[in-house]
């Protein structure tokens, strides 16, 4: 734990260990990133709006600013790092959200898309695995750590 961060539990209302610490940072920081991406997609759709539309879009601007503040809201409360401040922090954040995501991509997760098409595990699990192991050697690195080698 941080000199920084042992002095600011002071602060925090919930005394997190640092391995919460980290996952909940990274987590919000993956949420302020994409509500930041889907204000930013409203705003130009915005321009060019017809009024119908131009009232949908603000009444999105309207909750996304709502979430925003919650979110702002539990980050002080517990007094987390906004990881999109240092180059670490972003790098963790995305990695996280990419290794989430790819494990999500395996084809014995998506079995609540119907039936798995023949030759598609044999095809496409081997390739997930293999970006895995990227991601978690791009955490390593990050994190100043070799290679644990193959998943299992």
């Amino acid at each position: 734990m941080t000199e920084t961060r042992k002095h600011n539990l002071r602060r925090c209302i919930v005394n997190i260990p640092d391995e919460y610490y980290n996952a909940l940072s990274c987590g919000f920081c993956v949420i302020e990133e994409m509500l930041s991406d889907i204000s930013g997609a409203i705003t130009r759709e915005t321009q060019q709006a017809d009024p119908a539309t131009l009232e949908q879009l603000q009444q999105l601007e309207k909750e996304i600013s709502n979430l925003r503040m919650q979110v702002q809201e539990v980050t002080t409360a517990l007094d987390l790092d906004s990881a999109s401040e240092s180059l670490q922090g972003i790098l963790m954040s995305r990695c996280a959200k990419i290794w989430q995501v790819l494990c999500e991509l395996r084809t014995d997760r998506l079995h609540g898309y119907g039936e798995t098409p023949k030759g598609l595990p044999q095809y496409l699990d081997p390739r997930i695995d293999s970006m895995i192991r990227c991601v978690d050697s791009i955490l390593a690195v990050m994190k100043g750590q070799r290679h644990r080698g193959p998943l299992k």
